[in-house]
């Protein structure tokens, strides 16, 4: 089975970062995701695949600024370029500690921002994020934080 390592990026201010790609696949045109790709072969485990994936998609100093704090939740979903088969995902909550975080793909990267959680919540309604449970695995972590 496929796996995948991505982040749930928080930065001081609690907000959320999410991720706009160029989507091949039109069905996901337009739907923000967290940042994240598949685990390589290369990759001596989830958190080395996530550290390559960030560093990959905002740069060494950016990545830097990031902090994998914990393991948040796995969960199966059915492969996009292969239907009879699943990828798992497994999310981590990642601080970011630094003020701006630009994509540096623009090819691949339409748009990344924090968003507060009504704009998050305003993705959800209009049914823009990728898996449809990111809010809820962010709401898990704000949970977590404020113990």
């Amino acid at each position: 089975m496929k796996q995948t390592a991505r982040a749930l990026i928080i930065n001081q201010k609690k907000q959320f970062y999410m991720l706009v790609h160029n989507y091949y696949n039109p069905k996901h045109k337009g739907k923000w995701s967290t940042v994240g790709g598949l685990i390589e072969e290369d990759d001596i485990s989830e958190a080395a695949c996530l550290k390559r994936e960030i560093t990959e998609e905002f740069g060494q100093i950016a990545a830097k600024k990031m902090h994998i704090l914990s393991k948040v939740s796995s969960i199966r979903w059915v492969d996009e370029y292969d239907k009879n088969n699943l990828v798992l995902h497994h999310f981590y909550h990642v601080e970011y500690r630094g003020n701006e975080l630009v994509p540096n793909k623009p090819d691949e990267i339409i748009e990344g921002r924090f968003l507060n959680w009504g704009e998050l919540q305003k993705l959800k309604i209009q049914n823009k994020l990728f898996f449809g449970c990111e809010d809820e695995l962010f709401f898990k972590i704000t949970l977590i934080d404020s113990d």
